[in-house]
């Protein structure tokens, strides 16, 4: 529910998108989307509840829209047509050819630490921290059950938590 109405940023900035930058400039635009998006990616983790969540979901969508459709027009604008191909493939290959390079040290910071660990600082109403709390779930060495775990015999000895213990780890995250 929250991806599908913060998607109705999107949906804002590609009706906006055109008239923005007629009014204010095309380069203007551009720079306030990448304002724009930064400034909802930053409400994101800060984000107290649903609604600020929401909220934060529909900036980010904004801004990034708005700045997908300048981006793109102005660089199929400014290429001369036999060399449109080439520079698709160089701006695709360099815009997500990044996200690797960006998962890698993210990687390397969740395996040692976990998510909580990550995620774990942030208080427990920004939904980040709820969600890594969550996510990771117990915290149980090898074959013995940590704090609040009971082995099931009828199952072959799977590790559940209890009711109570999700309740405590929620709010400790």
């Amino acid at each position: 529910m929250a991806l599908g109405i913060g998607s109705a940023g999107g949906l804002l900035g590609a009706v906006v998108s055109t008239a923005a930058a007629d009014r204010f400039g095309a380069g203007r635009t551009l720079l306030a989307s990448i304002a724009v998006f930064s400034a909802g990616a930053a409400m994101v983790p800060l984000a107290t509840g649903a609604v600020g969540f929401i909220a934060a979901l529909f900036v980010v969508y904004l801004g990034v829209v708005v700045f997908n459709i300048l981006q793109m027009t102005i660089c199929q604008t400014t290429t001369p047509t036999h060399l449109l191909g080439r520079m698709n493939a160089t701006l695709r290959f360099l815009s997500w050819g990044a996200v690797p390079l960006g998962a890698a040290p993210a990687a390397a910071l969740i395996s040692p630490l976990g998510l909580r660990g990550c995620c774990g600082s942030l208080p427990r109403s920004v939904p980040v921290g709820r969600a890594a709390a969550v996510l990771e779930g117990p915290r149980a060495a090898p074959g013995r059950g940590g704090p609040g775990c009971r082995s099931d015999g009828a199952r072959g000895g799977e590790r559940r938590m209890s009711e109570d213990m999700i309740g405590t780890e929620i709010e400790a995250a």
